[in-house]
């Protein structure tokens, strides 16, 4: 969410993406199967989904090349990809 922040993504945005990090970590076992990081990106695409902007909300100015979600990974954690985002947003 600070990445979210960094970037002037909608406040909204970064709200609804809160709520989805909740409900996976209240709902799903994914706290302890999947690094934070996988879990932030999930709820963000879902969240930028669901305000029908993911394009528009997600734009980065400093990095456009560059994934979204590759701004959140670092050297410890899993590689963080689109096809994997797009099916756990899905089994969610």
């Amino acid at each position: 969410l600070k990445v979210c922040q960094n970037y002037k993504v909608d406040k909204k945005i970064i709200c609804e993406a809160y709520f989805f990090c909740m409900d996976m970590i209240h709902v799903t076992d994914w706290a302890v199967r999947y690094p934070t990081k996988v879990i932030a990106c999930v709820a963000t695409y879902l969240a930028a989904n669901h305000a029908n902007d993911a394009d528009e909300a997600l734009e980065v100015k400093k990095a456009a090349s560059e994934a979204w979600h590759a701004m959140i990974e670092d050297e410890e954690s899993i590689a963080i990809s689109e096809p994997m985002i797009q099916k756990l947003s899905d089994d969610f």
